[in-house]
């Protein structure tokens, strides 16, 4: 009577295999090459979140052999340093994740991941709306709205870099996330990605608010009004200097400098501002602005007193 002796190995190739046979009914003993297949394996590399452009990110791969999985850049801006990866500029950087086996696994299919890296520009701004926002990211699709806190931005432009967008007012000051909503990729969210700072506070830090004097101030006498553009600070008062600068009654502070609208106002003082978000309202106690008559108010357009 015959009998067959099974031998299965997985993931192993043997050669000069030999086994022997020794009972009652039969002996002998067989030899030769066993040849298997090895064993098969799979990459997982969860997407990745849209990342901001001056902090490298840490790839996280596994295998089902638990065998390490090694990273490259296929596309865009963007290197490997050992599994750190690291930005050169906005826009989609493409990364591939690959496990090359061994003698007992064979290689894993490669894993591609796409990463939107992102700069905003300013990444911090007023409490209240109006602040001009530049999101370079790439083309992310056909982008409908951004979002803060719930809220709804004015989108100005769209293109192949990013958009603009007019922040709106969210509400509460603090660290931000931006969402962004397309009509045919989803949303995308950068997570902490724009700092609102707290009423008191056109630019600056957050975490270490403080006072600071802008510039040397003004000089002559007291301010009696403020307006703000959503880039620059304007003065009224009866002052006749600001930083240093001639600037009778009224001036702008950039963030920076002092200077002068035009030659200013003639009179005794400036009482009251007003910004439409194109031109500046003047009122008080004058009877012309910039050598135009106007008794007690008068409009500033960024170039001339009328």
């Amino acid at each position: 009577m015959k009998k067959r002796l099974a031998i299965v190995v997985l993931g192993l190739a043997l050669q000069g295999v030999a086994e022997t046979a020794n009972e009652v009914n039969w002996q002998g003993r067989a030899s030769g090459i066993l040849t298997t297949e090895k064993l098969e394996q799979a990459i997982s590399f969860a997407t990745l979140t849209p990342q901001p452009v001056a902090v490298p990110v840490t790839l996280v791969a596994t295998a089902s052999s638990g065998l390490p999985v090694s990273f490259s850049v296929l596309s865009g801006p963007g290197t490997m340093d050992g599994t750190n990866l690291i930005f050169s500029a906005p826009g989609t950087v493409t990364v591939v994740a690959s496990q090359a086996g061994d003698e007992i696994y064979s290689p894993a299919p490669n894993v591609t991941n796409l990463v939107y890296v992102y700069l905003v520009t300013p990444d911090n701004g007023p409490l209240t709306s109006g602040n001009t926002v530049t999101l370079s990211i790439g083309l992310l699709g056909l982008v409908r709205s951004v979002r803060v806190d719930g809220v709804t931005g004015r989108i100005q432009g769209v293109d192949t870099n990013g958009l603009t967008f007019t922040m709106p007012a969210p509400g509460s000051a603090g660290v931000k996330d931006l969402v962004i909503r397309t009509l045919n990729n989803g949303d995308f969210t950068l997570s902490n990605a724009y700092t609102v700072n707290p009423a008191g506070l056109i630019g600056g830090s957050l975490a270490v608010p403080s006072w600071s004097g802008l510039g040397s101030g003004v000089s002559g006498s007291s301010v009696y009004a403020l307006a703000y553009d959503g880039t620059n600070l304007v003065a009224g008062g009866d002052f006749t200097t600001a930083g240093g600068v001639v600037a009778n009654k009224v001036a702008l502070w950039n963030g920076t400098d002092w200077t002068k609208l035009g030659s200013g106002v003639s009179g005794c003082a400036v009482y009251a501002l007003a910004h439409d978000g194109a031109n500046l309202v003047v009122g008080g106690d004058f009877t012309n602005a910039g050598g135009v008559a106007a008794n007690g108010v008068a409009l500033w357009n960024g170039v001339a007193w009328t």
